[in-house]
């Protein structure tokens, strides 16, 4: 590997011995040092630029800060080729804690591909793939998701790659900007009742964020909003498993990489959008979200054909919905084009890997013959996956807690008694905060001592949101104590309105 220390130039590597076209990488510490060197922004940048095949994900502000803000979860491995003083070609990777390659931005980079010149492609990318190969042997190289407008016919004519290349395809799903179609579509019946009824409710406002200090102040609550959605579909609130994923967002909309905008009802953000944004397309990738206080209203639909119309105004051209077999983006894509799911392995994860997918292609195959769809697969994966949690909570009871007792409480055979509180006999030193309809309570449930996981009670408290009712939470210490959920027989009640209601009856 290259140590540097001062310069990195055609001059310096033919000093070492190697030709000034030579590959090369750079670890850790000496890539960020690389990285901040007054040339190579600009220099990145017009490769960038040149590349036709770029996303904003390979934008040197983009790499660089992400190099930063997760150094303490990631090692730069940074492979670039020069020539007559110039960068024309580089491969942003990590390695993570576990000692696994990734690409530079990790999950967050929702392209993940090379950057050259067109003339120099070939060579930069074989090159640089036999090159990290040879540094990190038995590791696999994955790139998820690369575009379809990169060239791929190298891995074809490489004999290199031939029993180690690993090459899937994915539907990405578009929606082609075009003013007319998008008004139309968010003038059919259903739409434009559910958006009179928002405005019954209140003042709807569509809004666009252009301010840093005004994005910073609702970054909290859209990741919030954003980690209980999908804590409650997939079991992952990366917001709040990593705080540098926070800061990179605040820091790529200071750097006018991303497109925010929501949709108000009053002072109330009932849906959003911040997608990284580059060359005329706009990525739904950095934060969707929409209030499950009002799922009935379809918000996050009403706020996406919204965006089309203002991306219009704009002349972006495409909205990208990324690839994903979500029913909102079948709904919204007006065209499919495809991206690339490519993993170099060793010969022996390839064959592991090729058998394993066409087993699993078989299972779905017959799954489908014998009439089991595609989501009762889904459903059924989920539900192994909850169950392994459960036996995971159980094992981790302490013995005093697995006693009979404990049993006949979790299942009992006669019903428990309700007792009557006297408000008059408590002081209001006793009386406990509570808090209304909060998410951020919600994702401070703990399972450790019972036998419902994380996922189950958020789908149950996104269901129960979704059903109409309300919640009061118990919160101390930064851990949820209780909660409780109320129903209204008004189903038209707005949250606020509830609120309203049933504020002088509640004290707990």
């Amino acid at each position: 590997m290259l140590n540097l220390s001062t310069t990195l130039s055609a001059n310096s590597l033919t000093t070492m011995g190697l030709p000034p076209h030579a590959v090369e990488t750079i670890v850790g510490d000496q890539a960020r040092s690389y990285l901040a060197r007054p040339n190579v922004p600009t220099d990145w940048d017009i490769l960038y630029k040149r590349c036709t095949w770029s996303t904003p994900f390979q934008s040197y502000d983009f790499i660089s800060t992400w190099y930063k803000l997760f150094k303490d979860s990631y090692t730069p491995i940074l492979i670039i080729q020069i020539r007559d003083e110039k960068l024309i070609g580089a491969l942003p990777l990590a390695m993570d804690s576990n000692g696994n390659l990734v690409y530079a931005g990790a999950d967050i980079a929702e392209y993940q591909v090379w950057l050259a010149d067109p003339m120099d492609s070939d060579n930069f990318i074989e090159q640089a793939i036999l090159k990290i190969k040879s540094d990190y042997p038995g590791k696999t190289i994955p790139l998820k998701f690369v575009p379809s407008t990169a060239p791929l016919h190298w891995i074809k004519q490489n004999p290199s790659f031939k029993y180690s290349c690993e090459v899937i395809s994915h539907k990405q799903p578009l929606l082609k900007i075009n003013y007319s179609s998008i008004a139309k579509e968010l003038k059919k019946k259903n739409r434009k009742e559910k958006l009179n009824r928002l405005k019954r409710l209140g003042d709807l406002q569509f809004v666009k964020i252009t301010d840093s200090l005004e994005f910073d102040s609702i970054l909290n609550e859209l990741v919030i909003q954003s980690d209980f959605r999908k804590g409650a579909m997939f079991d992952q609130c990366m917001f709040i498993s990593s705080t540098a994923r926070r800061d990179f967002l605040s820091s790529l909309f200071k750097l006018n990489l991303l497109h925010v905008t929501i949709l108000k009802l009053d002072n109330t953000i009932i849906a959003s959008n911040v997608g990284v944004f580059g060359k005329k397309w706009v990525h739904l990738q950095g934060i969707n979200t929409h209030s499950p206080m009002y799922a009935k209203y379809s918000p996050g639909i009403l706020h996406f054909l919204m965006l089309g119309l203002m991306l219009s105004e704009e002349e972006i051209e495409v909205f990208d919905l990324t690839p994903g077999n979500n029913g909102y983006k079948e709904m919204l894509a007006t065209d499919y084009i495809e991206a690339y799911e490519i993993n170099f392995h060793t010969k022996s994860k390839f064959i592991f890997n090729k058998f394993k997918r066409q087993a699993k292609c078989f299972f779905q195959n017959y799954s489908q013959q014998v009439g089991i769809s595609s989501y009762a697969l889904k459903n059924i994966t989920k539900r192994i996956s909850i169950q392994n949690q459960k036996l995971k909570l159980i094992r981790n009871y302490k013995a005093t807690i697995m006693n009979q007792a404990t049993l006949k409480y979790h299942f009992p055979k006669t019903k428990k008694s309700l007792h009557r509180i006297n408000r008059s006999s408590i002081s209001s030193e006793e009386y406990v905060k509570l808090n209304f309809n909060s998410l951020s309570d919600l994702l401070r449930y703990n399972p450790k001592g019972t036998l419902q996981t994380r996922w189950e009670f958020l789908e149950d408290a996104m269901k129960r949101f979704e059903a109409g009712q309300q919640c009061y939470t118990w919160l101390e210490n930064d851990s949820l104590l209780a909660c409780a959920w109320l129903s209204h027989r008004n189903k038209s009640s707005s949250p606020a309105t509830f609120k309203n209601q049933h504020r002088k009856g509640l004290t707990f």
